[in-house]
């Protein structure tokens, strides 16, 4: 298959599992924090919510510059403390989000959303995958940790036994599954991001050395498939049993 038709058919594969990760929750109307800016505050404008942004980070401040067309609000904040009126809001959103942050403050963090939401949603990628996926994954956190940061992935029953010690509900879970790989094409600009991106951090050269590795070893097996996402809705109050959605 040549570059152009593997790349429509994983665009494709992308907008279906963009749907389906943002289908647990009817947006419409509803007050949504979405706790870091990004590819979801777009999303979830598009899906009609009224996005209040909880950034934290100055470099993504600034990026939030730039979503002004999607963010009603823009709030400078850390999600561990985020300074929100109580009950302001309908539902925080912590898409790929929890995993960049201190695991011993996960339970503080979804506690704190409590203050100010009756629902909280998470959507995180599945810790494992195919191998390939498996050996970025393991770049990707070496390099984050050699500067003090976090890229942690955690199986779905981390996050559901997570949601029910901080006080949430569990009510729907959902695991979304690529069906399309992550061509060369897609893969080389995502890494030639971020090396620019960890040079910029401080990361060394060996952790993006490994990383430019991954798309040698990608580009000889025709891309990349990406590990399942886990889609996870929590409500204050108690609701309906916990579902598997479809």
């Amino acid at each position: 298959m040549g570059g152009y038709e593997a790349l429509q058919r994983y665009l494709e594969d992308l907008r279906r599992v963009r749907n389906e990760v943002w289908s647990l929750v009817d947006f419409r109307g509803r007050v949504v924090v979405d706790v870091g800016v990004g590819e979801s505050t777009e999303e979830l404008a598009r899906l009609g919510a009224e996005v209040v942004g909880l950034e934290l980070e100055a470099e993504r401040v600034r990026i939030a510059g730039r979503l002004k067309g999607y963010l009603n609000h823009l709030v400078r904040g850390d999600a561990s403390l985020p300074p929100l009126r109580e009950g302001s809001v309908d539902i925080m959103v912590f898409h790929f989000t929890l995993h960049e942050i201190d695991p011993s403050k996960h339970l503080w963090v979804l506690r704190a959303a409590q203050h100010a939401s009756g629902q909280v949603l998470i959507v995180e990628p599945a810790p494992l995958g195919e191998s390939l996926y498996n050996r970025f994954a393991q770049v990707w956190r070496r390099a984050m940790h050699s500067i003090g940061r976090f890229e942690d992935y955690k199986p779905l029953s981390y996050w559901t036994g997570i949601l029910a010690s901080s006080g949430y509900r569990v009510v729907r879970v959902k695991t979304v599954k690529w069906r399309v790989k992550a061509p060369p094409s897609v893969l080389r600009e995502l890494v030639d991001k971020t090396c620019r991106e960890w040079k910029a951090l401080g990361v060394g050269e060996r952790h993006i050395d490994e990383l430019r590795e991954v798309l040698r070893e990608a580009e000889r097996k025709g891309g990349l498939l990406w590990s399942d996402i886990n889609v996870i809705l929590g409500e204050k109050h108690p609701g309906s049993p916990v579902r598997q959605a479809s």
